[in-house]
C-alpha cells in the first residue's frame, strides 16, 4: 500500500520454485488475512445499492467444498464432473477472474492474481504438512491451511436467515448450513467479506512439474498438487526445454538436474508448446505478450 493506503500495483504474480513454493504458499496465506477487506465506506462514498446477491453476484454464488461443481457469475452452477481435470481447473480460473474484478470494484486491496509453482514439494504435503495427530485434511477442513477452491466456513447467520425465509448464499445450501467463503456482517447493507482462508477464491494457482520417467529420472521433488489441495489448481506436466529427445534425456540422466531446469532452454526448445516448460510458464503468467 502507498502513503494514501492505495495498492501500489494493479497485479502481482507470485512464482515459487522448490522450497520457495512452500514459503510463498505460507506468505499468501498470511498476507491475505491482512488484505481481504473491502474499502470502508466513507462519508462521501455513494451507498451500496441493492441486496448483496445483486451487487456481489460472484461472491454470493461462489461455491465451496465441491471441486466438480463450480459457480458462475449469473448464479447458475455448472456440473463438470464428467469433464477432464484440466478443463475443471480452467473453468475455475474463469470464475476466479470474474470474482477478482468484482472484489476490486469494492476496494479490496488484494492484488495477487496468480500463484505459479514449479517443482513444488507441496505434492508431498500429506507427509510434509500432516502428521499422526493432525492430518493435512483436518488442517484444511479447519481452515488453518487454504485449499483451492477454499473450503469456507459455516455461518450460523445464514441458517437463521434461511429459516426466516430470507435469501441465502448458494454455498449455504437448502438448509443454510453449508460452508461459505464470503460472509455478511451484522450490517446487511455492507459488502460481503472474504473468509481468511480464501486467498484462492480469486488467486489462480498453476503448478508446473517435470514427471518422473522410467530409467532416466525426472524431478523427484515436484509433482501434481491438485489432488491434495483442490481441483481448482491447474497441474501441467512439462518437459525439458530442449529441441531433441537426446538433449532432453541428457538432462534427465543427471540426478535431480531436472529439478533446476524449469527456466532453462537449450536451443529453440522442444517445439511442443503444450509441454515446453518455458512456454507454459509464460502462459501461466498471463502477460499477453507477442
Amino acid at each position: 500500500m502507498d502513503a494514501n493506503n492505495r495498492p501500489r500495483y494493479e497485479r502481482i504474480i507470485v512464482v515459487g520454485h522448490s522450497l520457495g513454493a512452500v514459503i510463498t504458499y505460507d506468505a499468501i496465506r498470511l498476507a491475505f488475512d491482512e488484505l481481504r477487506d473491502p474499502k470502508p465506506q466513507g462519508v462521501e462514498d455513494p451507498p451500496l445499492v441493492g441486496p448483496p446477491d445483486q451487487r456481489q453476484p460472484c461472491a454470493w454464488n461462489f461455491l465451496t467444498g465441491s471441486p466438480t461443481l463450480l459457480s458462475s457469475p449469473n448464479g447458475q452452477a455448472d456440473d463438470i464432473a464428467r469433464v477432464d481435470v484440466r478443463a475443471t481447473a480452467e473453468r475455475y480460473h474463469e470464475v476466479q477472474e470474474a470474482l477478482d474484478e468484482e472484489q476490486r470494484g469494492l476496494g479490496v486491496p488484494w492484488r495477487v492474481t496468480d500463484f505459479i509453482t514449479l517443482g513444488s514439494p507441496l505434492t508431498h504435503a500429506l507427509d510434509l504438512l500432516g502428521g499422526k495427530d493432525v492430518t493435512l485434511e483436518c488442517r484444511m477442513s479447519e481452515n488453518e491451511l487454504p485449499s483451492c477452491p477454499p473450503r469456507g466456513e459455516q455461518q450460523h447467520r445464514e441458517e437463521v436467515w434461511k429459516r426466516e425465509g430470507r435469501p441465502t448464499q448458494l454455498a449455504a445450501g437448502a438448509d443454510g448450513k453449508g460452508r461459505v467463503a464470503f460472509y455478511r456482517g451484522n450490517n446487511e447493507s455492507g459488502p460481503l467479506r472474504a473468509h481468511e482462508a480464501s486467498p484462492f477464491a480469486t488467486t489462480r494457482w498453476t503448478n508446473l512439474y517435470i514427471p518422473m520417467t522410467p530409467w532416466l529420472g525426472g524431478d523427484p521433488v515436484g509433482g501434481p498438487v491438485a489432488e491434495v489441495f483442490g481441483r481448482g489448481i491447474l497441474d501441467i506436466a512439462v518437459e525439458i526445454s530442449a529441441p531433441t529427445k537426446k538433449e532432453r534425456n541428457r538432462v534427465l540422466r543427471r540426478p535431480v538436474k531436472a529439478h533446476t531446469w524449469y527456466w532453462h532452454r537449450i536451443g529453440t526448445g522442444s517445439g511442443d508448446q503444450d509441454k515446453d516448460c518455458i512456454e507454459q510458464l509464460r502462459t501461466a503468467m498471463r502477460l499477453h505478450w507477442e
